[in-house]
């Protein structure tokens, strides 16, 4: 299968970030061999390796499922749906490029970073499981191998190149987990709570993942914290991950000090936080329409700066 990607799209770049892969991932692995991805699909869960083709221009992804039944057209008509919206192959950074070429902030980055696309889980239940678990927890790497351990619990194993992969846990897999049980990998009673409660709600019915994925960026931001364990920064990080582009910043005010994703975009321009609503629009006429992509690119350089000290 052949998975085609909206130009530019180098997504080698994606490699110098850690929070974007699973425990089981190796960067370097990926580079010589491919990306291997466990998906659930309707029926059952699959192991996708792909392949970039390394054209920045026509971007490609060769897909295989190795040593498995083959899919039929449906699953892979499925897998591939997945498959974009973690590699945001239908992100049109073409159009934002030629917007923002002159913006103080984004127009430098295009350059350097061109062709950055973020990695994203394969569903907001995805997204929304890492983010519950690693919520509080500075260990970065604590927080990968608990979620680990809970997917080799209740996910499915697939074995490829001598490593092993656990697929996250299918939504009806966890409904009837005791929330004590997840313990013994150090995560604690409530957010086992937050993500049997938000496996439930997909079972029966409750909680519509596909209607949250296309929501309106002000609608998604109010809906998804309906859901019990998501608040305003997991929101806004879990509206950055879907497979829009168009974003929205909130203002989230802690002791009336700005802590939103908008204190840290105003940082980056230079000028204060406590700007009004009207002046941070002015700010970043750049980003409008592309802001999911515009705030990954600034987070790329963040983590890139990180990795020169």
């Amino acid at each position: 299968m052949i998975l085609l990607s909206k130009a530019p799209h180098d997504f080698f770049l994606a490699l110098d970030v850690e929070e974007y892969f699973l425990r089981e991932h190796d960067p370097e692995e990926i580079y010589e061999g491919g990306f291997a991805r466990p998906l659930n699909l309707a029926e059952r869960d699959v192991l996708a390796v792909c392949r970039f083709n390394e054209d920045v221009e026509a971007p490609a992804f060769e897909v295989t499922f190795p040593n498995q039944e083959p899919l039929s057209a449906d699953e892979e008509a499925e897998a591939a749906r997945l498959l974009q919206r973690i590699f945001g192959t239908e992100i049109d950074l073409a159009a934002l490029y030629v917007q923002a070429e002159h913006d103080a902030l984004l127009g430098p980055m295009i350059q350097e970073y061109y062709g950055f696309k973020r990695i994203s889980g394969a569903s907001i239940y995805e997204d929304a499981f890492r983010d519950i678990i690693k919520s509080r927890i500075s260990h970065k790497p604590t927080a990968k191998r608990m979620e680990q351990d809970v997917r080799r619990t209740w996910g499915t194993r697939f074995e490829w190149r001598g490593r092993d992969y656990y697929s996250f846990p299918r939504p009806e897999r966890l409904v009837g987990v005791a929330p004590t049980e997840w313990r013994e990998f150090g995560i604690s009673g409530r957010k086992a709570e937050y993500i049997i409660g938000m496996a439930e709600g997909i079972v029966d019915g409750s909680l519509d993942l596909d209607l949250l994925e296309n929501m309106a960026p002000d609608s998604f931001y109010e809906a998804v914290q309906k859901i019990r364990g998501i608040g305003p920064s997991t929101a806004q990080t879990l509206m950055l991950s879907r497979g829009r582009t168009d974003a929205v910043f909130p203002t989230h005010l802690v002791k009336g000090e700005e802590k939103g994703m908008k204190r840290w975009i105003c940082r980056s321009y230079g000028v204060s936080p406590e700007i009004d609503d009207e002046e941070f629009k002015a700010l970043t006429v750049a980003w409008s329409g592309f802001e999911a992509p515009a705030l990954e690119m600034l987070y790329y350089r963040y983590v890139m700066s990180q990795l020169k000290k």
